[in-house]
């Protein structure tokens, strides 16, 4: 196939672009699950608040809450890697 003068065949950057997106996407996630745990929001404060009056249940069920988005967009992300391999 012939390309008219000054054009050439790009080869295409969407995969790279949606890597990267993706990689971003999951370091924001994870970024601000670690301020949670830290206190760095109302959730922090809960979790720090329970852990002090060793409320276990109501503990676990922060974490839960703190852990589960992370391995949910863990698991959407590794999807779409899969899918962008084939």
């Amino acid at each position: 196939m012939a390309f008219p003068p000054g054009r050439r065949a790009q080869p295409s950057r969407a995969g790279a672009r949606v890597a990267s997106a993706l990689y971003r996407w999951e370091n924001n996630i994870r970024a601000a699950a670690l301020l949670c745990v830290v206190g760095g929001d109302a959730m922090g404060q809960l979790l720090a608040f329970h852990l002090g009056l060793f409320y276990k249940g109501k503990t676990a069920s922060i974490l839960v809450a703190m852990l589960l988005p992370v391995t949910l967009v863990d698991g959407l992300s590794l999807a779409m890697r899969r899918a962008m391999a084939r």
